[in-house]
C-alpha cells in the first residue's frame, strides 16, 4: 500500500532544511575537532634548583644533608 502524500508540504521542506542544517553543523565541528597529532606537547619548567645559583651547596636536589662543619 502507498502512503497517503502529506498535506502539509511546507513541513517535509522544513525538515529537508533542518536536516542539511545539521548536515553543515556536524561537517563544521568534525573540522573544527581537534586532531591527536597536531595537539602542542608543554614541556615541563626545568627544576629550579637546578638552575638557581647560589653559594648555597644544599639547593641542590641530590642533596640529603649538610653537616655544620665547613
Amino acid at each position: 500500500m502507498a502512503s497517503a502524500p502529506s498535506s502539509d508540504p511546507g513541513k517535509s521542506r522544513k525538515l529537508v532544511w533542518m536536516g542539511v542544517i545539521s548536515a553543515v553543523f556536524a561537517a563544521l565541528l568534525l573540522w573544527q575537532w581537534p586532531k591527536g597529532e597536531k595537539t602542542a606537547h608543554i614541556e615541563p619548567a626545568p627544576d629550579p634548583r637546578l638552575t638557581y645559583s647560589t653559594r648555597f651547596r644544599n639547593v641542590q636536589p641530590d642533596v640529603q644533608y649538610i653537616g655544620d662543619d665547613e
